[in-house]
C-alpha cells in the first residue's frame, strides 16, 4: 500500500472512509451542467482508505 503525503496528491474511489479530528461544514459546489456535488474538508491527522475502487478505472498515463 502507497502513502500519499504530497500536496496535490489525490484519492480517487465509489467510497472512501475518512478518520480526522476535525471535519468542516459541508458545502455544495458544481460540477458539470446542472450536477452539483459535496465538498467536506478535513483537517487534523486525516487518514483516508479507498473501500471501494472505481468500476471503470481510466487508463494509465
Amino acid at each position: 500500500m502507497t502513502t500519499l503525503l504530497d500536496i496535490g496528491d489525490a484519492l480517487r474511489g465509489q467510497r472512501i472512509a475518512i478518520t480526522a479530528r476535525r471535519l468542516g461544514k459541508p458545502a455544495l459546489v458544481n460540477q458539470s451542467g446542472r450536477h452539483k456535488a459535496s465538498r467536506l474538508i478535513a483537517r487534523d491527522n486525516v487518514h483516508c482508505v479507498i473501500e471501494r475502487p472505481l468500476s471503470a478505472r481510466p487508463a494509465a498515463r
